[in-house]
């Protein structure tokens, strides 16, 4: 987790909402949860190769657009809340 944070975060966010859609069906658990283990690691060097990065270039490019993300969400609700009070 500490080579790319944000992939691993999202990889655990995908692993809940397969999860959630399964709930009690267990063999549909079972059948997606070995669909996501095969295509881990195949999805995270095609998206690398997707954009020309090798695997430590598309760690740090994860990371640093879940930061602009953020700041730009921020400034977003910044400017939302300047806006509601100048009416």
């Amino acid at each position: 987790m500490e080579q790319d944070p944000e992939y691993y975060q999202a990889l655990s966010k995908r692993l809940n909402d397969i999860i959630k859609q399964s709930e009690e069906k267990w063999d549909s658990l079972v059948q997606m949860l070995l669909e996501f283990r095969g295509t881990i690691e195949s999805d995270r060097v095609q998206q690398a190769t997707d954009i020309g990065l090798n695997e430590t270039e598309f760690a740090f490019h994860n990371i640093l657009m879940a930061e602009v993300s953020r700041l730009h969400d921020e400034a977003v609700d910044e400017e939302t809340h300047k806006m509601s009070y100048s009416q």
